[in-house]
Protein backbone atom coordinates (compact mmCIF):
# COMPACT_ATOMS: atom_id res chain seq x y z
CA UNK A 1 0.00 0.00 0.00
CA UNK A 2 1.48 3.39 -0.71
CA UNK A 3 0.10 6.63 0.43
CA UNK A 4 1.29 9.89 -1.46
CA UNK A 5 0.92 13.45 -0.10
CA UNK A 6 3.35 15.51 -2.04
CA UNK A 7 1.17 18.18 -2.64
CA UNK A 8 0.38 18.04 1.11
CA UNK A 9 4.58 18.31 2.32
CA UNK A 10 7.59 18.28 0.43
CA UNK A 11 8.20 14.39 0.90
CA UNK A 12 6.10 11.16 0.03
CA UNK A 13 5.81 8.39 2.62
CA UNK A 14 6.03 4.74 1.21
CA UNK A 15 4.17 2.03 3.02
CA UNK A 16 4.56 -1.74 3.44
CA UNK A 17 8.68 -2.37 2.86
CA UNK A 18 9.91 -5.57 4.17
CA UNK A 19 10.62 -4.60 7.64
CA UNK A 20 6.72 -3.41 8.28
CA UNK A 21 7.38 0.69 8.04
CA UNK A 22 7.88 2.51 4.97
CA UNK A 23 10.83 2.88 2.33
CA UNK A 24 10.51 -0.49 0.36
CA UNK A 25 10.50 0.75 -3.06
CA UNK A 26 12.17 4.04 -3.90
CA UNK A 27 13.11 3.21 -7.16
CA UNK A 28 12.29 6.49 -9.54
CA UNK A 29 12.70 8.78 -6.18
CA UNK A 30 16.31 10.10 -6.17
CA UNK A 31 16.65 13.27 -4.45
CA UNK A 32 13.33 12.97 -3.01
CA UNK A 33 12.88 12.93 0.98
CA UNK A 34 10.35 10.10 2.99
CA UNK A 35 9.13 10.14 6.02
CA UNK A 36 9.35 6.55 7.81
CA UNK A 37 7.20 5.42 10.53
CA UNK A 38 8.46 2.94 12.57
CA UNK A 39 6.17 -0.25 13.05
CA UNK A 40 5.68 -0.38 16.69
CA UNK A 41 2.68 0.49 18.45
CA UNK A 42 2.14 3.75 19.58
CA UNK A 43 2.88 3.60 22.97
CA UNK A 44 1.16 5.46 25.79
CA UNK A 45 3.67 6.70 27.85
CA UNK A 46 4.78 10.33 29.41
CA UNK A 47 6.87 12.57 27.25
CA UNK A 48 10.41 12.05 29.17
CA UNK A 49 9.75 8.76 28.63
CA UNK A 50 8.85 8.60 25.10
CA UNK A 51 11.94 10.72 24.45
CA UNK A 52 14.51 8.36 26.27
CA UNK A 53 12.44 5.45 24.57
CA UNK A 54 12.77 6.65 20.99
CA UNK A 55 16.34 7.98 21.78
CA UNK A 56 17.96 4.50 22.48
CA UNK A 57 15.43 2.80 19.53
CA UNK A 58 17.22 0.85 17.20
CA UNK A 59 14.60 -0.64 14.80
CA UNK A 60 15.76 -2.18 11.18
CA UNK A 61 19.25 -0.83 11.83
CA UNK A 62 18.35 2.55 12.21
CA UNK A 63 19.05 4.55 15.68
CA UNK A 64 17.69 7.96 14.35
CA UNK A 65 14.31 7.87 15.16
CA UNK A 66 12.64 10.75 17.06
CA UNK A 67 9.24 12.02 17.53
CA UNK A 68 7.28 13.77 14.66
CA UNK A 69 6.75 17.24 14.07
CA UNK A 70 3.32 18.64 14.10
CA UNK A 71 3.10 18.89 10.21
CA UNK A 72 4.36 15.03 10.17
CA UNK A 73 1.77 14.19 12.74
CA UNK A 74 -0.70 15.92 10.20
CA UNK A 75 0.80 13.94 7.33
CA UNK A 76 0.66 10.73 9.21
CA UNK A 77 -3.23 11.76 9.71
CA UNK A 78 -3.84 12.37 6.38
CA UNK A 79 -1.97 9.46 4.46
CA UNK A 80 -1.90 6.94 6.90
CA UNK A 81 -4.66 6.54 8.94
CA UNK A 82 -3.08 5.72 12.03
CA UNK A 83 -5.23 4.85 15.41
CA UNK A 84 -7.24 7.73 17.02
CA UNK A 85 -5.49 9.49 19.90
CA UNK A 86 -3.73 11.97 21.66
CA UNK A 87 0.14 12.19 20.24
CA UNK A 88 3.54 13.62 21.57
CA UNK A 89 4.84 15.79 19.27
CA UNK A 90 8.52 16.71 19.21
CA UNK A 91 7.30 20.37 18.53
CA UNK A 92 8.76 22.78 21.55
CA UNK A 93 5.73 23.52 23.94
CA UNK A 94 5.05 26.35 25.57
CA UNK A 95 6.87 25.32 28.81
CA UNK A 96 8.95 22.06 30.54
CA UNK A 97 5.72 21.13 32.18
CA UNK A 98 3.70 20.62 29.16
CA UNK A 99 4.31 19.22 25.79
CA UNK A 100 2.85 19.91 22.29
CA UNK A 101 0.43 17.08 21.12
CA UNK A 102 -2.15 16.42 18.24
CA UNK A 103 -5.38 14.56 18.02
CA UNK A 104 -5.34 12.32 15.12
CA UNK A 105 -8.72 12.15 15.37
CA UNK A 106 -9.60 16.12 15.13
CA UNK A 107 -6.66 17.05 13.94
CA UNK A 108 -5.85 19.72 16.48
CA UNK A 109 -2.52 20.59 18.24
CA UNK A 110 -2.73 21.19 22.02
CA UNK A 111 -0.61 20.91 24.73
CA UNK A 112 -0.66 18.56 28.19
CA UNK A 113 0.86 17.80 31.48
CA UNK A 114 3.94 16.12 30.07
CA UNK A 115 3.35 13.28 32.99
CA UNK A 116 0.27 12.19 31.29
CA UNK A 117 0.91 8.81 29.23
CA UNK A 118 -0.23 9.91 25.60
CA UNK A 119 0.94 8.08 22.60
CA UNK A 120 4.63 8.12 20.92
CA UNK A 121 5.12 7.34 17.66
CA UNK A 122 8.68 6.82 15.99
CA UNK A 123 9.91 8.28 12.99
CA UNK A 124 12.63 8.98 10.80
CA UNK A 125 13.44 10.99 7.56
CA UNK A 126 15.05 9.43 4.13
CA UNK A 127 16.66 10.73 1.15
CA UNK A 128 17.13 8.69 -1.83
CA UNK A 129 20.45 9.14 -3.43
Amino acid sequence: MNATAANVFPFIPRIGAAWGAAGGNFAGTAGREHLIVCPCQPRPIPYDAAVSWIATLRHADFDDWRLPTIPELYLIRAALQYPHGLYWTGSAAANVAEAACVDLQTGEVGRFDSSFGLLALPVRRHVVN
